[in-house]
């Protein structure tokens, strides 16, 4: 994410079993049960590059690649994040993408589905709370996804992708991370829609940004579909 890490938005790993979980894997007719994978992070290797570490895995002891979903949860999200696992000529599945915090295991749903072309795919996210802050909060998210992944330029990066930006995709990126900021510090400090707005308008939050919170997002960048 492209925000400072707060304590309500740390991730670990949940339980299959989780309600929460469930109603993720419902919500994205995933087709296979979530398992919980051992992680073996391949010597040298960095965190979010799971697909170059299996392909070049693979030329080294053989197997094949495997594409789903690592599940994370927070205090007011659930989370499938894109994920490549290794699966080795016995049939097992290893992950073997280095994590943060010392993480052991991950909680892996398969999607024979997925075809990746080498460009990101969206985390999908689940608001957990009954706080509207938290839903506006992934809407913004997904905006600065597609912003960040319009065309051509899902498969460009750091200067290639700077620039190919124009002077307004910048602007409208720098806004985007700017609502996701101040939306995280008023989450995190448990404020509402019914708090006072983070503009300093001394507005309550629904009678302010959120009033038209979805039409400023597509402003920025218009929802597809």
């Amino acid at each position: 994410m492209n925000q400072k890490t707060l304590k309500l938005t740390v991730s670990f790993m949940p339980n299959g079993s989780d309600a929460e979980v469930i109603r993720l894997l419902d919500y994205m007719a995933a087709p296979f049960e979530p398992i919980e994978l051992l992680i073996r992070p391949k010597k040298g290797a960095e965190i979010s590059d799971c697909t170059n570490i299996i392909q070049e895995h693979i030329k080294e002891k053989g197997g094949k690649i495997v594409y789903g979903w690592q599940i994370w949860k927070s205090c007011i999200t659930v989370e499938a994040e894109f994920h490549a696992v290794w699966e080795n000529n016995k049939g097992d599945l290893v992950d073997l993408t280095p994590k943060p915090n010392g993480f052991t295991h991950i909680l892996f749903a398969e999607d024979d589905r997925i075809i990746y072309e080498g460009k990101q795919i969206d985390t999908i996210r689940l608001n957990i709370t009954n706080n509207v802050l938290v839903d506006h909060f992934i809407e913004c998210l997904q905006a600065l996804y597609r912003l960040n992944n319009t065309g051509e330029r899902a498969f460009l990066y750091d200067k290639e992708f700077e620039d190919s930006l124009s002077d307004e995709e910048k602007t409208q990126i720098v806004s985007c991370n700017q609502l996701i900021g101040w939306l995280s510090l008023m989450i995190e400090s448990g404020a509402t829609q019914e708090s006072v707005c983070f503009c300093g308008e001394n507005v309550a939050y629904k009678d302010c940004h959120g009033k038209n919170f979805t039409e400023i997002i597509n402003s920025l960048s218009p929802a597809i579909g």
